[in-house]
C-alpha cells in the first residue's frame, strides 16, 4: 500500500500502482469514498502533504471515477494534475500578499 497524508495530517491507503497523479483505492462502502474525496477537497490540503513518503508542491485535485470491479467491489480513482505555470505564478502571488499582509498588521 502507498499511504497519502494530507496537510492537515489526514492519511489513507491508496493500491501499489497508485502514483500521485492516479490514486486507486478500494473501497467497501461510498460513505469512505465521500471521506476522501472530502480530503482532496478542502482548499490547499493536497499541497505540503506527501504520497508515499514523498512531499507534494504544485499539484492540484482533478477530480474521481468509481467503478464496480468484476467481483462487485467499488474501486475508486482520485486523479491530480501538476500546476500550470500560470497558477505556479498566480500562488506565488498569493503566498507573498499574505505574507505582505501579516507584515502590515
Amino acid at each position: 500500500m502507498k499511504t497519502l497524508k494530507f496537510k492537515d495530517n489526514t492519511t489513507f491507503n491508496f493500491r501499489d500502482t497508485s502514483t500521485v497523479n492516479t490514486l486507486v483505492f478500494d473501497a467497501d462502502t461510498f460513505a469512505a469514498l465521500d471521506a476522501i474525496k472530502s480530503e482532496f477537497e478542502k482548499a490547499d490540503n493536497l499541497i505540503g502533504g506527501e504520497f508515499d513518503g514523498e512531499p507534494i508542491s504544485e499539484t492540484v485535485y482533478t477530480g474521481a471515477q468509481v467503478e464496480l470491479d468484476a467481483d462487485g467491489k467499488i474501486v475508486a480513482r482520485f486523479t491530480t494534475r501538476a500546476y500550470t505555470a500560470d497558477e505556479i505564478r498566480d500562488q506565488r502571488i498569493s503566498d507573498l500578499e499574505d505574507a505582505l499582509a501579516d507584515m502590515m498588521q
